[in-house]
């Protein structure tokens, strides 16, 4: 049988995790993934008129989407 805890587990500020980690940093990497994301908003058309109608994708979007798709 498993005892309950001694004390009653609640979260307190020093379980908090640091999130203070530069902003500046995350930021610069979330403006890129937000970019990369967008550019595959708009040009997600094209794939599905490949899907349903078989016309290629220009092969610099192709090229373009995969590279999207790596930041993100």
């Amino acid at each position: 049988m498993i005892s309950p805890p001694a004390r009653p587990v609640t979260p307190t500020v020093e379980d908090d995790l640091d999130f203070s980690l530069s902003k500046k940093t995350l930021t610069g990497l979330d403006q890129k993934a937000n970019e990369a994301r967008e550019y595959l908003r708009q040009t997600d058309w094209l794939v599905v008129r490949k899907l349903e109608t078989g016309k290629e994708v220009p092969a610099d979007v192709a090229e373009k989407r995969a590279e999207a798709r790596s930041l993100i």
